[in-house]
């Protein structure tokens, strides 16, 4: 992947942040509907498992039964979202994780869409090009 794809990439996450900020100031978007974070500065779908993203009051990644964090775990490559547990292994059903697991999914979704392009190369002994997915193996600082 070359450093101008790379910067691509991060100047449309830019913009989403830069959105989601102004819409968030004027209360057009609740903090918790953000495809971006304001705080790391990603996509959300790649920092929610911080602890920083536990809030105990509104039921955001928190077991009230076990009074812990829950686990939640995001595989960019099958689009899968799950959240469990660590106490007593349940899959929480509350609203706010419910809310968590369709802004992670909408999150994914977006930096699928921001992403990189696909990369062409040449295969050996063929005259055409072979589209193969580009792996996003750094973000910017």
């Amino acid at each position: 992947m070359s450093v101008t794809s790379i910067y691509r990439a991060a100047e449309q996450l830019d913009a989403v942040l830069d959105r989601e900020d102004r819409d968030e100031e004027l209360g057009q978007l609740s903090p918790h509907e953000r495809l971006s974070c304001p705080v790391h500065r990603r996509w959300v779908h790649q920092c929610v498992s911080s602890p920083l993203h536990v809030i105990p009051v509104t039921g955001h990644r928190w077991c009230r039964r076990c009074e812990c964090a829950q686990l939640i775990a995001v595989d960019e490559v099958s689009g899968t979202v799950s959240m469990s547990c660590p106490g007593c292994g349940e899959v929480p059903t509350t609203l706010a994780s419910r809310q968590i697991m369709r802004t992670c999914r909408a999150s994914l979704a977006a930096w699928r869409l921001h992403r990189a392009p696909a990369r062409t190369r040449n295969q050996p002994g063929e005259q055409g090009q072979s589209t193969e997915p580009a792996l996003f193996t750094g973000y910017p600082a």
